[in-house]
């Protein structure tokens, strides 16, 4: 960002310098809305989607402020009546995955994903999502992004 503002700078410091006149140029349309969203669920695919979001969903953490010897822990309620495979991640915002565990949730699971000292201080998601071959090979992209963060060394 800090590298464009200053090419910007100097490139309009030239055109002043040499007499020229910057010519305005304006930005292409944005496409309709239509084009921008994501191809819809096939209807194969829709039932497994929909119960992983209902897996997803029930999903809780009790706090998103981690410290020093506080677990990451993802709850699901007594009440929940389902029972699936999925998988957990602890993800920074850019897609660096620091923790992941693959297993079974039902009614009154509690998933530890790990201490946070063992986490870099910062912001980060508790992604749920299917097992990886739903995910990436069968096209099951339902998942739910949790933000907390980890503050051990402050």
């Amino acid at each position: 960002m800090r590298n464009t503002l200053i090419f910007t700078i100097l490139a309009l410091s030239l055109f002043f310098l040499s007499g020229c006149e910057a010519e305005l140029v304006e930005a292409a349309p944005a496409p309709p809305a239509a084009e921008s969203q994501s191809d819809p669920i096939p209807a194969e695919l829709a039932d497994e989607y929909r119960a992983y979001q209902t897996v997803f969903d029930a999903a809780f953490l009790e706090q998103t402020l981690f410290r020093k010897y506080e677990d990451v822990l993802v709850h699901w309620p007594d009440s929940f009546a389902g029972k699936q495979e999925i998988t957990l991640r602890i993800q920074k915002p850019d897609g660096r995955i620091y923790s992941e565990r693959i297993t079974q949730v039902k009614g009154g699971s509690i998933i530890n994903l790990g201490e946070a000292y063992v986490f870099p201080d910062g912001d980060y998601f508790v992604v749920l999502m299917p097992p990886p071959t739903l995910y990436y090979v069968d096209g099951v992209r339902a998942e739910r992004r949790i933000p907390i963060q980890v503050q051990t060394r402050q």
